[in-house]
């Protein structure tokens, strides 16, 4: 079977963008073992091709689970070889918390997600250690080193030691103290002051492309953009309207799969200009939908376990398949239960 070879064309398949790992601070896996056995099987149940691995603040998990994947394309187009001979295409994507609050006290998320040849190291260097991010008084980076000192000093009533000799500590203690201070962090919002092109030039100017990476931004769900109003009581846009303006303006996909959601980011809806959503959002906006799964049982399973609104996207399992979808945003994705392809007009 030749992996890289789609001879039929781009076809309509299942993608999840939004699964997580024993990783990520919050989940209920039974450990890695059993997480992995899990991942492939119930890759097979729901008929899911392509994944992102979504962590917060963190691609380790996503490093992980290149050891499962086939040799010769792990730097590249990894994927896992299924029981059922189909592949498993994996993609890298970073969960970040913006320092924004929702009126129910959730921050708002943002996901990027990287093309599959840039290395998880790459990753580390060149984006996650680069974000700032605040602890009391202290300006930090998004590296361990500083992650587990945030954690040591949630578990000694808030006595940060910027000196903190880590040289003593076990792993296991590390693992515990990042998973304190991944739960707390967030990064600051002055990144976008400027506007997009701060926020993108993190990245550029540590040699990694636009091309090579999309913004995702949660726009239903836990820590999604829904929860900011759009308007003030006067019927203005609001602060918290021209917060979501702008991380939409950012964004190039976003998560939901509410129907007004898809229709208006399409510039669908008839009381909404279609100028308008260029005007204020840059371009039309693509909405895809995933597990967001914490645990084995819903893995694959959209809503966490809740709905069978599956994200199909017809392109090839790579990369640059599924950046058609923002210049082919109503052709290319579709969220239902049913392959698009047994619809018939």
């Amino acid at each position: 079977m030749n992996i890289y070879n789609y001879p039929i064309g781009s076809e309509w398949r299942k993608w999840d963008l939004h699964v997580h790992t024993p990783i990520s601070y919050e989940n209920h896996f039974l450990g890695w073992d059993t997480y992995i056995k899990k991942l492939k099987e119930k890759a097979i149940e729901h008929g899911v091709e392509v994944v992102g691995i979504n962590d917060y603040f963190s691609v380790d998990g996503y490093e992980k689970l290149l050891d499962e994947c086939e040799e010769e394309t792990k730097n590249t187009n990894p994927c896992i070889k299924l029981d059922n001979g189909k592949m498993l295409y994996l993609f890298p994507v970073v969960e970040l918390r913006l320092e924004n609050f929702t009126r129910d006290n959730k921050a708002v998320n943002i996901h990027v997600v990287f093309s599959p040849d840039i290395l998880p190291s790459t990753v580390r260097s060149s984006f996650l250690e680069k974000l700032k991010i605040k602890y009391q008084s202290y300006n930090l980076n998004c590296k361990e080193d500083d992650l587990v000192k945030i954690g040591y000093a949630e578990e000694n009533n808030g006595r940060f030691n910027v000196n903190l000799d880590l040289s003593s500590f076990y792993a296991q203690d590390k693992e515990r103290l990042l998973h304190k201070a991944l739960k707390i962090i967030s990064f600051s919002n002055s990144i976008f002051e400027d506007g997009i092109e701060k926020f993108k030039n993190i990245l550029k100017e540590s040699g990694i492309k636009d091309d090579k990476y999309l913004i995702i931004i949660a726009n239903k769900g836990t820590g999604g953009l829904d929860a900011l109003h759009w308007y003030d009581k006067q019927k203005f846009l609001s602060r918290a309207g021209n917060i979501r303006q702008n991380l939409l303006n950012l964004s190039d996909v976003c998560f939901s799969n509410d129907e007004n959601d898809i229709q208006f980011l399409l510039g669908q809806k008839i009381d909404t200009p279609k100028n308008e959503i260029l005007n204020r959002f840059r371009s039309y906006k693509p909405c895809i939908w995933g597990s967001d799964a914490h645990t084995e049982e819903n893995l694959f399973h959209p809503s966490n376990g809740n709905t069978t609104d599956y994200t199909w996207i017809k392109a090839d399992p790579t990369f640059e398949g599924l950046k058609q979808i923002i210049y082919e945003p109503e052709e290319r994705v579709k969220i239902q239960k049913e392959n698009p392809n047994f619809e018939f007009d």
